[in-house]
């Protein structure tokens, strides 16, 4: 019996029969009542072993009710690209008036300064252009996005090549500050 105890708690028999010998001592009495190779609990045993199962179902009520995350309570920190914080702000209204107490902050970033927030802990969540493909980091694909084309109706009127459009201008998105906004 001391062997498969041992196996289980991947330990030597004679660990076994040490932690036996010093939880009688701390007891004060006899556990276990030997019979050649096979044993039975004594009443202390007995007790010993209730208090322990009894401990064992405490504590799992405890994590239970320590770990319960309330999906209406808290705050959730998303940071995407400004355009598509504009896309998304909408989205979450109906949740928030829902639950009072949940709490949205969206902020429209960089892509560095998501890829960093969210791997720091500042964002529970990041829209991203890529996978960064970090071990940290669980990526999903959400889809593809189009981009539109927008020229005065004149500049239409012949094929275009890139480079009439790089003659036209270019606008850049902004690298500076992130713009937080909170639903």
């Amino acid at each position: 019996m001391f062997t498969r105890t041992a196996d289980r708690l991947n330990t030597t028999q004679q660990g076994v029969s040490q932690h036996l010998k010093k939880l009688e001592q701390q007891v004060g009495q006899a556990l276990i009542g030997r019979q050649g190779k096979s044993f039975n609990c004594t009443p202390a045993g007995e007790a010993v072993f209730a208090l322990g199962l009894s401990r064992r179902a405490e504590e799992k009520r405890m994590r239970a009710a320590i770990e319960v995350d309330d999906k209406d309570v808290g705050t959730v920190r998303i940071a995407c690209s400004g355009i598509f914080a504009m896309l998304l702000y909408p989205v979450p209204m109906p949740w928030i008036g829902a639950a009072p107490d949940l709490r949205i902050h969206l902020e429209a970033a960089p892509q560095a300064y998501i890829l960093a927030g969210v791997l720091d802990g500042r964002f529970d969540l990041g829209v991203l252009g890529a996978d960064p493909g970090h071990a940290r980091l669980d990526a999903r694909h959400l889809g593809r996005e189009e981009l539109c084309l927008v020229l005065p109706a004149d500049a239409l009127a012949a094929a275009l090549t890139f480079a009439d459009l790089e003659a036209r201008g270019f606008i850049a998105i902004p690298t500076g500050m992130p713009m937080p906004t909170t639903c």
